[in-house]
């Protein structure tokens, strides 16, 4: 896992493979990665957000339309795809995301 925080915002963004246009800009920093998952639950009790989601999920509402769309790009698994682009049809519905280059919809 790749983690990257940006300097004037702080937030914080996390890709399966590096990201070569993060890698680019000056106000991004690869960070360490996150202890193994293993490590993790061993040291924290699993948490849940107030809509019953585990933390940790990407939501695309946190992120301009390149970074949803570099996610997207870099996730392998077709059921997280479909996740994060029903999460953007219910939330902010930006039609370069809903209707872009990872979406299902002609």
């Amino acid at each position: 896992m790749y983690t990257y925080r940006n300097r004037n915002t702080d937030d914080v963004v996390s890709y399966q493979k590096p990201s070569a246009r993060l890698d680019r800009l000056p106000n991004w920093d690869r960070i360490e990665a996150d202890p193994e998952p293993e490590e993790r639950a061993a040291d924290q009790p699993d948490s849940e957000s107030t809509t019953g989601e585990p933390d940790g999920l990407f939501d695309p509402a946190e992120h301009n339309v390149d970074d949803v769309n570099e996610y997207l790009a870099n996730t392998e698994n077709p059921d997280e795809v479909t996740r994060v682009l029903e999460a953007e049809a219910e939330g902010k519905n930006r039609s370069s995301i809903v209707t872009g280059p990872h979406s299902t919809q002609s």
